[in-house]
């Protein structure tokens, strides 16, 4: 199987949640009682996450906003490729456009 082929299967039998206890979890729908375990944790609190088809190396990488105004670039295997310190002043919220919605 490609890269993009497990990075494609294990974005569509996972989900991911933030909270304010500074991680991001990881839900296994593949499992009767949905799994759930630690995928990523943090200084600041994340306050949105989202997934970006990336040009570069990995073709997905999980997109986290912060509250203290950062934003980070997550590989699929949880490795962080780039961490932007000021982005913003205050919370970060993260909309990715999905082109694939404007080709029809």
């Amino acid at each position: 199987m490609s890269a993009s082929g497990k990075e494609s299967s294990f974005l569509l039998c996972n989900s991911f949640s933030i909270s304010d206890d500074k991680k991001i979890l990881r839900w296994n729908t593949k499992t009767k009682n949905y799994k759930v375990d630690v995928f990523k944790k943090f200084k600041a609190t994340p306050t949105t996450i989202d997934w970006l088809i990336s040009t570069r190396g990995q073709n997905y990488l999980l997109v986290v906003g912060f509250d203290d105004g950062s934003l980070k670039f997550i590989t699929h295997t949880g490795v962080e490729e780039k961490h932007v310190s000021k982005a913003h002043k205050g919370a970060v919220k993260i909309s990715v456009v999905r082109l694939e919605l404007f080709s029809r």
